[in-house]
């Protein structure tokens, strides 16, 4: 059996039961195995009759003293009630509707059941078990071990029980075992510790301890992680090797300038930030670079180097922030600091009066500005770079894919 074999292949499954699990989403043995379950009852340890306390579910081993049949009001339907005994008392196992268990359900017989506790109805403050996930019939002598563990629940329809689920689950499993082929290189799996693929999707839906199920978790959220990860790296490096970038210059004195000008010496993680983006920088392909960190971490220091080096290689930077106030604020920061090394910072927004904008937007396009720091004013079609180098936008969330494209564009 392939992953890509339609779900008839499944055995058990016709086509009555193709169209109920089309329903939910399942065409392929493929989309069944990664169909997960919504919740896990766990029935890993048996609880004594005496101690079982209402709107709690619970596991017991008991024996049938007593089966009764009888109708509803609503017709055709009917209640089953089997009175089971385990030495500390008893306590009513209860179904709804299913007359093919009356014949199985013999007194004196052994049964583990899993359900749901409550009192039972007209049964004088009596508990009973409804809800019941799981039945088996045991020997007289047969520990009910090999029955505990974790069961799964999957989110159902109509024409489908959780036991045909889960029936279809262990076919599809042991028939694709070798078909679930390892993603995760090896080195992966040992640095993080991480199951293999094959046993992540056994334990997922059947795991035998609380343990088993959060690795398989773990593994199977890390490697759908770790392939959206790599599948945005493949577009990101499409996306950077077709296009034409700007080489900048190695740092130079102003970079070194600005360095000792700072009111701070770089931490070792700041320098490291650094660093890669002056690489970035001089390599010939564009540069998208995300500079995340808290406030006060030095985020604006490293954008400052950043608009020095472009300056040093004879291109203009481009600083552009959501709010006038945080743009303004940007503005005088950089000025301070370097206007003394004759770097030419402009400032440029909606607000400005006509005169100023139209001398801005001259001064820009004459190459008689090397960095620019705005509001979204900075994109409007009247703004004109000389050389636009390098574009740094703050609070990136803030602006749309096309606000900052539009900006972006105006390097080329």
């Amino acid at each position: 059996m392939n992953l890509e074999d339609g779900i008839n292949k499944v055995r058990g499954v016709g086509i009555q039961k193709a169209a109920a699990l089309r329903r939910l989403g399942i065409e392929t043995v493929s989309d069944l195995l990664t169909y997960y379950p919504r919740a896990y009852e766990d029935q890993s340890r048996i609880t004594r009759i005496a101690d079982l306390r209402p709107g709690t579910r619970a596991t017991i081993v008991g024996v049938i003293h007593t089966v009764v049949e009888r109708p509803t009001r609503r017709r055709g339907f009917t209640v089953l009630t089997a009175l089971v005994g385990d030495g500390t008392g008893c306590a009513q196992a209860v179904w709804f509707n299913q007359r093919f268990l009356k014949s199985k359900l013999r007194e004196g017989r052994r049964i583990f059941l899993s359900g749901k506790a409550d009192y039972a109805y007209g049964g004088g403050g009596q508990l009973a078990l409804t809800q019941i996930t799981a039945l088996e019939f045991l020997g007289a002598e047969e520990s009910p071990a090999s029955r505990l563990g974790i069961l799964p629940i999957y989110a159902a329809t109509e024409g489908l029980t959780q036991k045909q689920l889960r029936q279809m689950m262990e076919y599809a499993l042991r028939e694709t075992a070798a078909e679930l082929t390892e993603t995760l290189p090896d080195a992966v799996l040992t640095e993080y510790g991480l199951v293999g693929r094959a046993d992540a999707f056994r334990r997922i839906h059947f795991p035998k301890r609380a343990e088993e199920l959060s690795a398989a978790r773990r593994r199977l959220a890390f490697e759908e992680l770790y392939l959206i990860q790599c599948g945005l790296l493949a577009l990101k490096k499409r996306s950077v090797e077709s296009q034409r970038g700007i080489a900048h210059r190695e740092n130079g004195a102003r970079v070194a300038a600005v360095l000792e000008a700072l009111p701070f010496t770089l931490t070792e993680d700041q320098q490291t930030v650094w660093r890669e983006v002056a690489r970035d920088m001089e390599s010939p392909l564009p540069m998208r670079r995300l500079v995340q960190g808290d406030v006060g971490s030095g985020k604006t220091a490293i954008a400052l180097l950043a608009l020095v080096k472009t300056v040093e290689s004879g291109r203009q930077g481009a600083f552009m922030a959501p709010t006038e106030i945080l743009a303004r604020q940007h503005y005088d920061y950089l000025q301070e600091l370097l206007t003394p090394l004759g770097i030419r910072v402009a400032f440029l927004s909606g607000r400005l009066a006509k005169k100023a904008r139209t001398e801005t937007d001259a001064a820009l396009a004459a190459h008689e500005v090397d960095i620019v720091v705005g509001t979204h004013a900075l994109i409007e079609d009247h703004v004109a770079f000389a050389a636009l180098g390098l574009v740094v936008t703050d609070e990136q969330h803030r602006f749309g894919v096309a606000q900052r494209s539009a900006l972006e564009k105006r390097a080329r």
